[in-house]
Parts: structure tokens; C-alpha cells; sequence
């Protein structure tokens, strides 16, 4: 039962990492694209 909730909370962990990686890859993206439009 322990083992199983542990590994619910690492897959919770991985999921809010990721989508947060994803933020920032986004965020990024927006910023070139729009350095780039000014050129």
C-alpha cells in the first residue's frame, strides 16, 4: 500500500516537472519568435 502511494507521488512529481519544462520551452519560443518578427 506504502509502495504504491509512493510511486502515485513520483508520477505527480514527473507530471509538474514536465508541464513546468513545458512553460518555459514555451515562454521561450514566444520571446524568439518575437525577437525574430522584429528583424
Amino acid at each position: 500500500m506504502i509502495y504504491k502511494k509512493t510511486l502515485v507521488l513520483i508520477n505527480n512529481a514527473i507530471v509538474v516537472s514536465s508541464q513546468q519544462e513545458l512553460k518555459a520551452w514555451w515562454y521561450k519560443y514566444v520571446v524568439i519568435s518575437k525577437l525574430v518578427a522584429r528583424l
